[in-house]
């Protein structure tokens, strides 16, 4: 919550209200600092907004959609480190893995039932599109210190096929966008339909430099 209300929930020694703000990275790094070692994040943040459309500011607009609209996103704490999962999709969704930082910068690989997607820099690249015919997908996001590889599998990645598209994303942190957190693992899902997400993994990679010390 932004404000803090502590009569909202019985007090105990094991719980802490702490104030956030999930689409603001100042806010989202004095929490982290309050809370200290997270080992599991639930993110439910939602706002409403009663109110006629043409009587709404652009920033409010764009507040509500940031808060209710984010992706399901985990923090990361390994300079290398690759992300698996299994989806399917129902209906016309889409789905699909992320490296995210906000709604400007971000990017991933996602499908549809008739294409496989990338996105870089928030958008997709149409020139990079895949046609397929498949609603169950396991991908896979590779990023050993800042270049991004993506792979996907039709069989539950028993075997791996690695799209063409490479990214380098040294330029997607704080030092270039001016928050606190660098980029999260995503999961987000799209369209009118709906998309099931199962056996994720996260594995931590020994850094380049380390392996060509090996």
């Amino acid at each position: 919550m932004r404000t803090v209300r502590e009569d909202l929930l019985p007090v105990s020694d094991h719980l802490s209200v702490l104030p956030l703000d999930v689409t603001d990275s100042a806010s989202i790094a004095r929490a982290v600092d309050m809370a200290g070692d997270i080992d599991v994040l639930v993110n439910n943040a939602g706002i409403g907004m009663a109110n006629a459309l043409e009587g709404v500011s652009m920033d409010a607009i764009r507040r509500v959609f940031e808060t209710n609209s984010s992706p399901l996103t985990c923090l990361v704490g390994d300079r290398s480190y690759e992300a698996e999962i299994t989806l399917e999709l129902t209906g016309e969704a889409e789905a699909g893995i992320l490296l995210f930082y906000n709604h400007r910068a971000f990017v991933g690989l996602g499908f549809t039932s008739t294409a496989l997607k990338i996105f870089e820099y928030s958008e997709e690249l149409p020139w990079a599109r895949t046609p397929h015919d498949a609603r169950k997908l396991r991908l896979r996001v590779s990023n050993i210190e800042n270049v991004v590889t993506y792979h996907y599998s039709y069989d539950d990645g028993r075997t791996w096929i690695r799209h063409g598209t490479r990214m380098e994303v040294s330029g997607l942190h704080h030092n270039v966008f001016g928050g606190f957190l660098s980029l999260r693992i995503g999961l987000y899902v799209a369209g009118t339909g709906e998309a099931r997400l199962s056996d994720f993994r996260y594995r931590a990679n020994p850094s380049v430099a380390a392996e060509s010390r090996a």
